[in-house]
Parts: C-alpha cells; structure tokens; sequence
C-alpha cells in the first residue's frame, strides 16, 4: 500500500495550516458558549433545562431520567452470554489493577515534637460517571470509572449516558453502579455537578 502525501513549500505550507486552524478556532468559542448556556440553564432551573436539552438535542425526553431496577434488570437479561463473558473478564482484570493501586497507598502517621502528624485516604461519598453514547456502546469506559470507585469505596455512583445499552448497564451493574441515567452532553455533567432535583450532586465526575 502506498501513500501520496502533498508537499508544500513554507509559504504554502503556513497558508494551509492557517485555513485548517481558524474554522477550529470559531468552533471551539461557539462551542463553548453554546457549553456555557447549558450549565447555566442546568444549574438555575434543574430537571426543567434537563428536559429541554434533551428534547432538543435528542428529540426524545424519556419519562424518567433514573432508570428503574426492572428495566435494569431486563438490559442485563438481554445481554449474550459471549458478551458478558467479554465484559466480565475485563472487569476482573481493572478490579485487580484497582485493588493493587488501592494497597500500594498506604496511611501515613508520625509524631515529631509531640505533635502528630499524618495523612489518611477517605473516599469520598458520590462519584458520577459519565458514558459517551455515539455510534457503539463502551461498557469499557463504565468499567474502568465505577470500578476504580467502588474499589475505592465509594458508596453511591451514578452512571450517565445518552443512549444506555443494555451492554453498558450490564457492565455499570458488575462495576458497582448505583444509578443509572438515560442523559447525556454537557446537560448531564451539569446535573452530577450541581445537583437537579432527580439527579444527586456527586462530588467527582469522570468519563
């Protein structure tokens, strides 16, 4: 296989360059004033603004955002068994990968002068995940975020996600996940990190 790659002189070279940055440029400031309006609207008016992103970037607002433990338990029940067999060992091998990082970080206690001193690891008390819908389901980024905080110790994780496979709520399930919610884009990390009257403030997001 072979690759005609073009060549340009300096001049040309930097004219190219510049036409391929600037529409980056614009794009990135209205994307981020665009991001900056839909935290705004999360963060003043709760599961109001939550319903109008949705039906305006999904076209469809689901009755509710939380999943209920029948419709959890029915995604799992629908997952192969090849595809669980898949998900399960990946999730034994970031378990063990978890738990060996976890025992590696150990307390750390001295009395110097009569006073004591140390530092202590605590887990914090709400973690939110966030899951990229797209064109494929990636249970592997809900393994490797509830994992490593359920390993952690971290009692109530929220998994979020635009359009939730069942693969994915099988995997957030085996990874410890609390809460599963069918909401996506900059909406849904508003709401983990200010709180919306059905989603819970958390305290991390990772995605």
């Amino acid at each position: 296989m072979s690759l005609n790659l073009p060549i340009y002189e300096s001049e040309q070279a930097l004219e190219k360059l510049s036409a391929l940055h600037a529409p980056r440029q614009a794009l990135d400031s209205e994307v981020s004033a665009t991001v900056s309006n839909v935290i705004a609207a999360v963060r003043d008016k709760g599961d109001t603004a939550l319903k109008e992103f949705t039906q305006k970037f999904s076209k469809e607002v689901p009755e509710s955002f939380l999943l209920t433990k029948s419709q959890i338990q029915q995604a799992i029940d629908s997952v192969s068994p090849e595809a669980k067999q898949v998900i399960d060992a990946a999730a034994e091998n970031i378990r063990i990968f978890a738990e060996a990082t976890l025992a590696a970080i150990q307390p750390v206690h001295l009395n110097r002068q009569g006073f004591e001193v140390g530092l202590d690891w605590k887990p914090v008390e709400r973690v939110g995940c966030y899951v990229p819908g797209g064109r494929y389901p990636l249970p592997s980024t809900a393994l490797m975020t509830a994992i490593t905080a359920h390993v952690a110790g971290v009692p109530n994780i929220s998994l979020t996600c635009p359009a939730l496979k069942n693969e994915v709520i099988y995997a957030g399930s085996k990874a410890g996940v609390s809460r599963f919610y069918q909401l996506g884009g900059a909406q849904a990390v508003a709401a983990l990190a200010y709180g919306t009257e059905s989603v819970p403030k958390v305290d991390k997001i990772f995605g």
